[in-house]
């Protein structure tokens, strides 16, 4: 059962309770910095919530990500997410936009993160769970 949590122009966090993942779907290409910050910081509050390390990224609509942006998730957003989940598993599906994939790995890039890339939600959910 998913549960939307949080929800502004740019994307949903969902809670997928069965599963015990936590669920973005990022819904607009323009990446709006105050927004994108507002989507993972609710995504954050939910995996620590419910005490799990699987999150989904549902990128294939989202934009590039300015440079500024990559860097906070970087050196604020994802260090915030270590101190409290020591390994992260993320599934990310694919972005529509080479470029946006692109910026995606340069901004995750740690050895306490085990990401794979999918075409659909159904693969990324399988690989979580398994």
């Amino acid at each position: 059962m998913e549960e939307i949590k949080f929800e502004n122009s740019m994307a949903q966090v969902k809670y997928n309770k069965d599963l015990k993942i936590v669920e973005v779907h990022w819904k607009k290409s323009t990446v709006d910095e105050f927004k994108f910050q507002e989507v993972l910081n609710n995504g954050l509050k939910e995996l620590l919530e419910n005490t799990t390390n699987k999150w989904l990224a549902n990128t294939s609509l989202l934009g590039v990500i300015p440079q500024r942006t990559a860097e906070w998730v970087e050196k604020e957003w994802f260090p915030n997410v270590l101190k409290t989940v020591k390994k992260i598993k993320m599934a990310i599906i694919v972005p529509e936009s080479m470029i946006t994939k692109m910026s995606i790995d340069k901004t995750i890039k740690t050895d306490v993160l085990e990401q794979q890339y999918f075409e659909n939600l159904d693969e990324a959910r399988n690989w979580l769970k398994g």
